[in-house]
């Protein structure tokens, strides 16, 4: 199993991706190129600009276009979903001055380079999970009901309740769903 990350930047040259890479996770190992399943191929020598080990995994990163990073992320005994997260938060801390933005995320079969699933960050993403749509719904409709109720009831006071309960289930959902936005978390589907 492996991940590919894309990260789009701003970042004004190589140097200065490889110095921020270098300073989030410490020193660049040509090594690893060599245990690489995809990367041991000598033609990458020249390509990747960046290759590390961590004990769970291995980052080889290279540069797309002038604005944007490849990242692929081996997993070696962890998870690799996991890996993942952690390799695009720590990228996004390193590249914080140059708006880093997750471009593309696949988690890919290591024989067959088939795309098993595809994963995305933001507030649309974090809308689109059942986790965040459901209460998020609820509070509306309980919202709906408690207007309807304060139209039509003269003395509406159970929907007072229902609708503080179902509004405040659904604003937690949404502070929630903002801080995984803003904090980058991957969604995979």
């Amino acid at each position: 199993m492996r991940a590919e990350i894309r990260v789009s930047h701003k970042m004004t040259d190589d140097d200065h991706v490889h110095r921020a890479l270098v300073g989030k996770f410490g020193h660049d190992d040509r090594e690893v190129l060599k245990r690489s399943p995809i990367f041991k191929s000598r033609k990458w020598e020249r390509v990747v600009s960046f290759a590390h080990e961590h004990p769970d995994y291995r980052i080889i990163c290279y540069q797309s276009s002038n604005d944007e990073l490849q990242i692929n992320v081996e997993a070696i005994n962890g998870n690799i979903l996991s890996a993942a997260e952690s390799v695009w938060r720590s990228v996004k801390r390193a590249f914080d001055g140059s708006s880093p933005v997750l471009s593309d995320a696949r988690l890919l079969d290591g024989d067959s380079n088939r795309e098993l699933l595809h994963g995305r960050t933001g507030l649309v993403s974090e809308f689109k999970r059942r986790d965040t749509l459901l209460p998020v719904s609820g509070a509306f409709f309980a919202l709906v009901y408690f207007v309807v109720s304060l139209s039509v009831f003269e003395q509406p006071f159970g929907a007072v309740g229902g609708a503080l309960v179902g509004a405040a289930v659904g604003l937690v959902a949404m502070l929630l769903a903002v801080t995984d936005a803003r904090r980058g978390a991957i969604r995979w589907n």
